[in-house]
């Protein structure tokens, strides 16, 4: 898949979604885990009933009204996503979403602070696993990450000894490790400047986490993480690797994809049904603009590494897109 492309220095990027912390660990190892009730959820489960949700939206008085009118969007096949979007473009909403923001943050920081101390513990997931196999291939990569929890972060500290301590730490070395769109430990000085906790513990305000809508995002991480992400996609970026993720960030498909000026050697998506999940990616993304390179298409995370558990087998042919 990668240790087989030729006299190459290989830099991968590598996007993490919300698909990729849902399927965490394979369920035949852990059946447990697909019943669970605080398994990482999708960007459409987050408004579910199950009870810890359900006690955490209690808490959120100014949510309830939100809730109500995305559920009856999503009965009527709209994603959590364009429901949100279809409301924060309502030109009759008389600026009640943007006071609903702020119970919505937090009460994603109070969900994916409960999702990751209960999942922190899995030991073997596949987090653990693939940053495992890519460090051996690898030397030099940047993971994007846009799921709030911090169990990919947590994963790469274990599997590999990097330690995240300060801002710095993130983007200095040969790895680095970027939130987009803001992280449950971090926080916000009176400043508005971005507050980096180092250690595993939700910050408490939700202030830096970025709401899950198609239209009206930005950044919310320290400027210069942005920075380096931008020049190691300008400069490095061999690869690209999908994981979980739907590819619909405009404002980071123009801010950092859009920089790519080589094709890369390779594309592997990895999302949930068949390749036409990563048609729409390569869509999404702007990057069906290179042509004729070599696509992998694989159907979960844990498909991924059972089929490619080293990174080193030959593309197989019913895996290109």
């Amino acid at each position: 898949m990668l240790g087989d492309i030729p006299n190459v220095n290989i830099k991968p990027l590598v996007i993490f979604g919300a698909g990729a912390s849902y399927d965490l660990i394979d369920d035949s190892e852990d059946p447990s885990f697909l019943k669970s009730s605080l398994r990482p959820p999708l960007s459409n489960n987050l408004f579910d009933s199950r009870p810890a949700f359900k006690s955490l939206l209690v808490t959120q008085p100014r949510l309830q009204g939100l809730v109500g009118v995305v559920r009856k969007w999503q009965g009527n096949g709209l994603g959590l996503e364009e429901s949100l979007d279809k409301v924060r473009n309502d030109p009759n909403d008389g600026g009640k979403f943007a006071t609903e923001i702020v119970a919505l943050t937090n009460y994603l920081g109070s969900l994916f602070k409960v999702v990751s101390w209960e999942n922190r513990e899995i030991s073997g997931n596949n987090y653990h696993t693939f940053f495992r196999a890519l460090k051996c291939i690898s030397k030099e990569f940047c993971i994007v990450n846009f799921n709030y929890d911090y169990l990919a972060q947590k994963a790469l500290s274990e599997s590999l000894g990097i330690e995240f301590s300060q801002s710095s730490s993130f983007i200095d070395g040969p790895i680095k490790f970027i939130y987009p769109h803001g992280s449950i430990m971090w926080g916000r000085y009176a400043s508005n400047q971005i507050k980096i906790n180092s250690s595993y513990q939700y910050s408490g305000d939700g202030s830096t986490l970025v709401v899950p809508t198609i239209t009206g995002k930005s950044f919310s991480c320290p400027i210069e993480h942005i920075h380096a992400l931008q020049q190691f996609v300008t400069n490095d970026a061999n690869v690209i690797i999908i994981i979980g993720w739907k590819g619909k960030e405009d404002h980071f498909n123009d801010s950092v994809l859009k920089l790519i000026k080589n094709p890369p050697r390779r594309i592997i998506i990895v999302g949930g049904g068949d390749s036409a999940t990563g048609k729409a990616v390569i869509n999404n993304t702007g990057l069906n603009k290179f042509g004729g390179i070599s696509r992998i298409y694989i159907s979960g995370f844990s498909n991924l590494l059972k089929i490619y558990p080293d990174f080193n087998m030959e593309s197989r042919s019913e895996h290109l897109f």
